[in-house]
């Protein structure tokens, strides 16, 4: 597992140069590397504020299919509770005992 991920953090970071680089090469490299942080963490903290929104949008719609289900079962005459389960509500069409 360690040597998994050697091998894929070699193919994806790239060794830095920096040999023979002068102050000011030098100076200008960091604020290449610091506007990429800036850039990557900006992405991070979009994506999670996006994953944030997508999670509450879908608890309400939950909420909302409930608030229907109960409504509708209300309406029928059936216990409310039966919709919210996990299978649908058993419905009897005739008797179990009763032949004609």
């Amino acid at each position: 597992l360690e040597e998994e991920k050697k091998i894929s953090l070699s193919f994806r970071i790239k060794p830095l140069d920096l040999a023979g680089l002068g102050e000011s090469k030098l100076r200008g490299k960091a604020q290449e590397l610091w506007e990429t942080i800036v850039k990557l963490e900006t992405e991070k903290y979009d994506l999670e504020e996006r994953q944030k929104r997508q999670d509450y949008d879908l608890k309400e719609l939950k909420e909302r299919q409930k608030q229907q289900l109960r409504h509708k079962a209300l309406k029928k005459g059936l216990d409310p509770e039966a919709l919210t389960g996990k299978y649908p509500p058993k419905i009897q069409v005739a008797s179990k005992y009763e032949r004609r």
